[in-house]
C-alpha cells in the first residue's frame, strides 16, 4: 500500500513455455509464452513473444524480438487519500496491454571496426475500473479485505479547472463529496535506440562514436490502439545525444 499496511494477496499459478529451432543455423526462430492465473480470480496475465535471429554472414547478425502482454489485476493500488483524519487506500481493477519489440544489428566491418544498433519501441495502455477501498487488508476472507464503491458512492466527472477527469467519492452518502482522485487511466509510449561505432585504431586504444535517440509521451485515454499509439509515438520530437569517447593505451 505504498507505505501503508500490507495487503494480503491470494496465491498465483504460473507457467512458462518456449520452443526454438536449431541455434547453430543461420536462421533461428524461438516462440515463448507466459501465463498467470490468480486464485479467486484476482489476476490473469498472458504474454507471448517471438525472436528471429539471422546471421547471413559471419560478420553480420540481425535479430528482432516482438512481444505482447495482456493482463488484469484486481487489486491494483491507485492512491492514498484522507477522510476524517484517517487514510483511505484506493485500489482498483487494472486491465493492461503492452507491446514492445527489440531490434539488434551487429556488423563487424574489420577485426578493428564494428557497428552495433539497438532499438525498442514500447507501448503500454492501462485502464482502471471497479474502484475499491481497503477495509481489512489481512482478513482471512478475501472479500472482507476491501469494499467496492457502489454507484451511490462514486461518480465520474470532468473538472474544468484541472482540465482532467476525476472520480468523486461520497463515502457516507450524505450528498457531500468526501474525497476525490484523478482518473488514473494512461497510455505510455516510448522509443529508445543506440547506434555505436567502435574503432580500435591501434591495439588497446579505441574510439567510440555514439548516437542515442529517445522519444517519450503519454496521455490519459487508457485504451490500447496500435495505430494511434504508433502515430503518437513518432510524432514526438526526439531527444538526440551524440557522444565521442577516445581512449589511448600507454605502454609502461
Amino acid at each position: 500500500m505504498r507505505g501503508g499496511p500490507a495487503l494480503r494477496f491470494p496465491g498465483d499459478w504460473n507457467n512458462w513455455a518456449f520452443i526454438s529451432t536449431d541455434e547453430r543455423k543461420k536462421l533461428v526462430f524461438e516462440v515463448f509464452t507466459f501465463n498467470n492465473w490468480g486464485d479467486l480470480n484476482h489476476s490473469r496475465f498472458f504474454d507471448i513473444g517471438l525472436e528471429i535471429s539471422y546471421r547471413p554472414l559471419t560478420a553480420l547478425s540481425l535479430s528482432i524480438e516482438p512481444s505482447f502482454t495482456k493482463g488484469r489485476r484486481y487489486l491494483q493500488y491507485v492512491e492514498t487519500l484522507n477522510f476524517e483524519g484517517e487514510d483511505r487506500y484506493i485500489i482498483s481493477t487494472l486491465n493492461s496491454e503492452i507491446l514492445s519489440a527489440d531490434f539488434r544489428i551487429n556488423l563487424s566491418l574489420t577485426p578493428d571496426l564494428s557497428i552495433q544498433y539497438w532499438g525498442q519501441p514500447f507501448i503500454f495502455a492501462g485502464d482502471y475500473s471497479t474502484f475499491k477501498r481497503i477495509t481489512e487488508p489481512m482478513a482471512d476472507d478475501y472479500n472482507n479485505r476491501f469494499h467496492i464503491f457502489t454507484e451511490d458512492e462514486i461518480f465520474y466527472s470532468y473538472n474544468e479547472k484541472e482540465d482532467a477527469n476525476f472520480y468523486y467519492i461520497d463515502e457516507n452518502q450524505d450528498a457531500t463529496i468526501d474525497y476525490y482522485f484523478k482518473d488514473p487511466n494512461f497510455n505510455f509510449f516510448e522509443f529508445r535506440s543506440n547506434l555505436v561505432a567502435r574503432w580500435e585504431y591501434i591495439p588497446g586504444s579505441t574510439i567510440y562514436i555514439v548516437w542515442s535517440q529517445g522519444r517519450t509521451g503519454d496521455n490519459s485515454y487508457g485504451e490500447f490502439n496500435f495505430v494511434d499509439d504508433v502515430n503518437n509515438l513518432f510524432s514526438i520530437v526526439p531527444h538526440n545525444i551524440f557522444l565521442i569517447k577516445v581512449s589511448y593505451r600507454i605502454s609502461m
